[in-house]
């Protein structure tokens, strides 16, 4: 069976954060019902073309100067002492989620926020955001017809730097059109950069869950069984722990 890393996303990516001056504008047009749809539905396709193309590119992040880390601020997804997460109309009218350090006063944009601008081919959206000081990490999916993407990252909002992106996961039978391996269902990170999640795969009919961690001894699976809880993930100082079959486990991040 084909594991898609967002197909259990692309069925609820619907516009709930609207480009809605654009689609209003074009329902007020005096024109067919057939004709506006073809046309939103275009408009529609086109930012989400633009707004998924080169999204981990580290060296040219996007990013613009805000003198309090708070320029169009929606709402505030996660803050700490030393940064702040929150979302902001983007390009196109649409929830976008900005990452802000404090003591530099630059914000950089991780993307479109919990599928605010998705059709059914094409879909792309940040989810799981942690924050930690100025490191944040988040899981990245992005939809584009066949090929499918979900990545972990780990940015650096001090500078922008990306420290990983690193896929969900590695299927048993890898598809060259798929990147990652089911979608996260929770993150966990240290202050060093140090990170653990949990990945939701579908195999063989079963829903199983692995538990990931990659620190300074690398990347590795910690666990995998159908048993464990997948919101259970806990970091203490730099002992992770999960529950697996009603009983709690545990590991050490390095």
């Amino acid at each position: 069976m084909t594991n898609s890393c967002a197909t259990s996303k692309i069925t609820r990516c619907l516009p709930r954060d609207a480009p809605s001056g654009l689609l209003q504008l074009i329902d007020r047009m005096r024109v067919p019902f057939h004709v506006r749809a073809i046309v939103s539905a275009c408009v529609i396709a086109a930012m989400l073309s633009c707004i998924s193309a080169s999204p981990l590119d580290a060296k040219t992040p996007y990013l613009s100067r805000s003198k309090k880390c708070s320029t169009n601020r929606k709402k505030i997804v996660a803050v700490d002492r030393e940064a702040v997460l929150y979302t902001a109309f983007g390009r196109f009218g649409e929830s976008t989620v900005y990452g802000c350090s404090f003591s530099r006063k630059f914000r950089f944009q991780l993307g479109p926020y919990n599928d605010t601008l998705c059709s059914p081919d094409i879909c792309t959206s940040v989810e799981h955001e942690t924050l930690t000081s100025t490191l944040v990490a988040y899981e990245y999916f992005s939809v584009r017809g066949e090929e499918q993407t979900c990545l972990i990252i780990v940015r650096n909002l001090a500078n922008g730097r990306i420290l990983h992106s690193i896929p969900t996961g590695v299927a048993l039978h890898p598809e060259p059109l798929i990147v990652g391996n089911g979608p996260a269902s929770s993150i966990v990170l240290m202050r060093d950069g140090s990170i653990a999640w949990i990945t939701v795969v579908s195999r063989d009919h079963t829903t199983y869950y692995e538990v990931h961690a990659v620190d300074r001894t690398g990347s590795r699976v910690l666990a995998t069984s159908p048993n464990i809880d997948p919101h259970s993930l806990a970091l203490a100082g730099s002992t992770l722990y999960w529950i697996q079959g009603g009983m709690p486990f545990s590991a050490q991040l390095t």
